[in-house]
């Protein structure tokens, strides 16, 4: 496999924002940490802060659809529900609660967790979070399979670069384009093969 530089990914990533400009989706974070916290305000009261719900949910998306973790959010706040929480994840998401966390940084360090590191802080506000994931790396020419944390801090900065142009908070230009990748048919070879 070839390496994939920053300017690649930054080019990739100019001909995707443009190719989905009809995807005007600003405030999707916020639009989800507040559902967040709706649920968090209606299965109340909680011995654990807000906060905490939303690094909780952050901590049990990788591999389960958004729709089901919200589905299964009432039950994970309440105890009541085991969830569709797969491997340790119910578990993490369990100790935030217990612990009453509210860092997204201490909760998923980047050496660890670099995809969760991004999610959880851009769902608690950071508006220059960046969420490389599975889709995320796609855009950019990236092996999901292959990343690294050097690769995942490149693909940042390239969304941050891109952010910096279009004059757009990074966390809405790869909510964007993660958008429109998702909605393709065939949803973007990995194209560095």
């Amino acid at each position: 496999m070839r390496a994939v530089s920053r300017e690649f990914m930054l080019g990739r990533l100019v001909a995707l924002w443009d190719a989905g400009a009809h995807f005007e989706i600003r405030g999707w974070y916020r639009w989800e940490a507040d559902a967040i916290i709706g649920t968090y305000d209606a299965t109340g009261p909680h011995p654990f802060p807000a906060c905490s719900a939303v690094l909780a949910a952050a901590a049990v998306s990788p591999r389960i659809r958004w729709d089901q973790v919200k589905g299964a959010l009432p039950g994970l706040l309440t105890g009541k529900d085991g969830g569709p929480w797969i491997g340790r994840n119910g578990a993490k998401a369990r100790d935030i609660l217990d612990r009453g966390l509210v860092d997204p940084r201490e909760v998923f360090p980047f050496a660890t967790s670099p995809k969760l590191h991004h999610f959880a802080r851009a769902l608690c506000g950071d508006r220059s979070a960046v969420t490389v994931d599975v889709w995320s790396a796609r855009a950019v020419g990236l092996d999901p399979e292959r990343l690294t944390p050097r690769r995942v801090r490149d693909a940042v900065a390239a969304h941050r670069c891109l952010a910096r142009t279009v004059g757009v908070d990074p966390r809405e230009v790869q909510s964007r384009i993660w958008s429109f990748v998702r909605s393709r048919p065939g949803r973007l070879s990995v194209g560095v093969e």
